[in-house]
């Protein structure tokens, strides 16, 4: 996605060179639609949206990244597309700053809030249990939080490690300091159920 992005960019700011272009080659049918505003805003809005992508994927990346962060992310990515939905519907295109620079008088809000609308679920049809999924592991992300075992379903064993891990400054600076996979790496001969 990262490279249709940055394809949709280029074309988007070499429109009008694309139309000289076209219009040379005689091309006409084509060439019309990079001087269909319409079609141009609607481009432009894909252009802020895969940009965005872009950056979701960005970030997704990484050596030290795990499920539950991933996770995260696609959730907050989702709340961020259905805050966009509401904004849009107040005709407020702040957050698609193509859009806004080449926006004329077309009316294209309708189009971005039905597209955004699909994207939010076809991301929730993907990631449906996510949330009682994460609910569960919130321990594993936070441990050392009063209530990081509330809601989870660990055993009376490992539920007990958590507690004794939980109060052990040592581990509190390791947890600190180090990558969150690397963490439960290190804490796993000591804390072997909670761990595994």
């Amino acid at each position: 996605s990262s490279d249709l992005g940055a394809v949709l960019t280029r074309v988007f700011e070499l429109r009008g060179a694309i139309y000289d272009f076209l219009c040379g080659m005689n091309c006409t049918d084509l060439a019309s639609k990079f001087n269909d505003s319409h079609w141009l805003t609607k481009m432009a809005y894909l252009t802020d949206v895969f940009a965005e992508l872009n950056k979701l994927n960005s970030s997704m990346q990484g050596r030290d990244a795990n499920v539950m962060q991933l996770y995260e992310k696609l959730d907050a990515f989702v709340k961020k597309m259905s805050r966009w939905i509401e904004r849009v519907e107040s005709g407020n295109l702040a957050m698609f700053p193509s859009v806004e620079e080449y926006f004329d008088s077309t009316d294209i809000n309708n189009t971005i809030c039905e597209h955004l609308r699909k994207l939010v679920r076809q991301f929730q049809k993907y990631f449906t249990d996510s949330d009682e999924w994460r609910r569960d592991s919130k321990w594993i992300l936070l441990p050392f939080s009063d209530d990081a075992a509330v809601g989870s379903s660990l055993t009376a064993v490992e539920e007990d490690q958590l507690i004794e891990m939980s109060t052990d400054s040592v581990r509190r600076n390791m947890y600190d300091t180090q990558p969150l996979v690397k963490f439960w790496i290190i804490c796993q001969t000591e804390f072997p159920e909670l761990a595994a």
